[in-house]
Formats: structure tokens, C-alpha cells, sequence
């Protein structure tokens, strides 16, 4: 869920930003999938939709209670500054999945495997929270005259 987390923002901000397009935030099957491949080459995409499809909604979701939380319209200029947070897409940066794998590798040569899975559960739940808290409330103060 880290990774899906730190997808989202990265995804959103570089499609806001025009700089990669290769991604989209839902990888869900479109009509223009459909009608670029009529043969129905989709088979790995739909895998991928099947199994992580259900995170990036969820994070999705969240995304969106926080944004109601900190008092973000649904404009797009809001939705711009809340994307391009640039400060915050710093601090997400070791939600991505190389972290919480280098995590798992060290502890596993430590033989403290489960420490190390405690420490990517709580330790980076908590971090998540945190910086997402501190996002909500940087935008609340932001739209604050």
C-alpha cells in the first residue's frame, strides 16, 4: 500500500505536469484501450487491474477525504496546488517500494525478519499518516486569508 500511496501522488503530479504519460492513476481498462487493441490484447492489464485495482481505488478514496479534510475544492486550481505539493512529494518519496524492500533485505540479514516487516507496518503506517496530516493542514492554511 506504501508504494500504491507514493504511485498516486507521483502519477497524478507528472500527468498534471505533462512530463510522463506512460502511467495513469487508474489503470483501469479503457475505450481507447479497447479500440487500440480490438483483438483484446488486454490479458495484463486486466491482471494488474484485478490484483491492485482495489488499492489504487483505496487510495483514491483516502486521497479524497483528505483533500474534503483540508478544505481542497474540487477545481482546478486547487486540485493543481494539492498535485504539484512538491515539499510533499520529497517527503513521500520513501513510501516507494525500493525502501520497504531494502528494509526487508537488511533485517533478513540481521535475522530479525520479523522486526523488520513491524517496522515497515508501524513505523511506515505512521510516517504515511503524519505526512499525510501535514499536508492537509499546510492546504488549510494556505487557503486561510
Amino acid at each position: 500500500m506504501h508504494c500504491t500511496y507514493f504511485v498516486f501522488y507521483l502519477v497524478n503530479y507528472t500527468t498534471m505536469v505533462g512530463t510522463y504519460k506512460m502511467n495513469r492513476v487508474r489503470e483501469d481498462i479503457t475505450h481507447e484501450d479497447r479500440e487500440e487493441h480490438p483483438d483484446g490484447g488486454l490479458f495484463w492489464q486486466r491482471v494488474h487491474g484485478w490484483l491492485y485495482g482495489w488499492q489504487d481505488r483505496l487510495v483514491e478514496m483516502f486521497d479524497g477525504v483528505s483533500q474534503q479534510l483540508a478544505g481542497v475544492k474540487n477545481v482546478y486550481d486547487a486540485q493543481k496546488a494539492w498535485y504539484q505539493d512538491k515539499m510533499f512529494l520529497t517527503w513521500i518519496s520513501p513510501l516507494c517500494l525500493c525502501t520497504n524492500n531494502m528494509i526487508l533485505v537488511v533485517f533478513s540479514l540481521l535475522d530479525q525478519l520479523e522486526l523488520g516487516l513491524y517496522v515497515i507496518l508501524i513505523l511506515g503506517n505512521a510516517y504515511l499518516l503524519v505526512i499525510q496530516a501535514w499536508k492537509m493542514s499546510f492546504h488549510r492554511l494556505m487557503r486561510q486569508p
